[in-house]
């Protein structure tokens, strides 16, 4: 089959990707007007797969379970039609798609029509799509910034992490105190699960400087104590986040993280709590958050950094966590970083349970 009739197929696929996502995995959910959810090809729970159903993106797919480089990580709706039908057999998917969109008998002047609208409606939804994504950042932002955000330092945001056994008054260099500028406490943060408003711990998203999604961690108290919310997803990003990370805590060099000083090892955990964790066992390392293992890989770092070293977690052998993080590794070796990891003892999940007294993270090294 000609380049030029796969690529007439995946389009019109594309072009039909809401009717595509919801025949294939009828066990997802709508996310807002331009998404897809479900928990993987074989229609399970969860919202790890996620199917751009409108907008720029239409058509596209991200497993945000699995990472770059992986197989199954990204793909098209013809891509999607191999994974869930045919095992990913593209071949088999090509003829099915072929089949079902008719193009067996479809005459050249038709043909013509058809590509000619695909071109002008996919145009018309990128164009749209921009301005929407535009619209989520300043949305993100405007959040942050909201005047019932406040500094998260004797707020229940605080008193939450001080229940995960993060006490920040332990973020001191060299006498002086900080607090991490990027974290902040809402009252009120509109859940679209719960339906209706939460208290949350925010946290800016940056990449290249620039503040580009907001993350929010919902909070509900339970006895006098401050707990995450009792949700399927506490923890969501509000924009796009991809490349960016939650700067933590500077430690020793008090730059941004694109100026730190040459040679600064960059400790990157995939959560909030687990980052703090470590910066509060040892307040001179330099801490971000990935947000998730599959965004690992794709971190804007700068290029006078030292080592890149990632606070592991002990995910289930051979799980979609472990493999991501192992190519995200591989992607900046790829670059030239040379990248170290700290393990955790066998018997703790991440550094926030040694912290909470399962070990000593201080004694541990990358």
């Amino acid at each position: 089959m000609a380049l030029a009739e796969v690529r007439e197929i995946c389009a019109r696929l594309n072009d039909q990707a809401d009717s595509w996502a919801t025949q294939l995995l009828p066990n997802g959910k709508y996310e807002g007007k331009t998404r897809w959810r479900v928990g993987d090809f074989a229609n399970g729970p969860g919202q790890s797969l996620c199917i751009y159903v409108a907008g720029t993106y239409q058509g596209k797919w991200w497993d945000f379970a699995a990472s770059p480089g992986m197989r199954g990580y990204s793909g098209d709706i013809l891509d999607l039609i191999a994974q869930v039908k045919y095992g990913g057999d593209k071949g088999r998917a090509i003829a099915h798609a072929r089949s079902v969109l008719g193009m067996d008998n479809l005459d050249p002047e038709r043909f013509a029509t058809e590509t000619a609208r695909i071109q002008r409606r996919q145009k018309s939804a990128s164009e749209q799509a921009l301005r929407e994504a535009e619209k989520m950042r300043r949305k993100a932002v405007a959040l942050f910034m909201d005047p019932r955000a406040v500094p998260i330092v004797d707020t229940p945001a605080e008193w939450y992490l001080a229940g995960r056994g993060i006490d920040l008054s332990c973020l001191e260099i060299h006498g002086q105190q900080y607090v991490p500028k990027a974290l902040a406490f809402h009252p009120a943060v509109w859940c679209t699960e719960a339906g209706c408003d939460l208290a949350a711990l925010i946290a800016r998203v940056v990449l290249n400087g620039q503040h580009v999604a907001t993350h929010r961690t919902w909070l509900v108290e339970e006895r006098g104590d401050w707990v995450k919310a009792p949700l399927e997803a506490p923890k969501k990003v509000l924009g796009t986040y991809a490349g960016g990370h939650i700067p933590l805590w500077k430690g020793e060099c008090r730059e941004t993280l694109m100026r730190i000083a040459p040679g600064t090892d960059i400790y990157s955990a995939e959560g909030i709590e687990n980052g703090l964790s470590v910066a509060c066992a040892r307040p001179t390392l330099r801490v971000i958050a990935s947000i998730s293992v599959s965004n690992l890989g794709g971190l804007v770092l700068p290029e006078q950094m030292g080592r890149l070293v990632i606070i592991g977690e002990n995910d289930a052998p051979g799980s979609k966590a472990e493999a991501s993080t192992n190519a995200g590794i591989v992607k900046h070796q790829e670059l030239g970083r040379e990248v170290a990891m700290i393990r955790m003892p066998a018997d703790v999940k991440d550094a926030n349970d040694i912290l909470r007294g399962a070990g000593d993270v201080g004694e541990m090294a990358a």
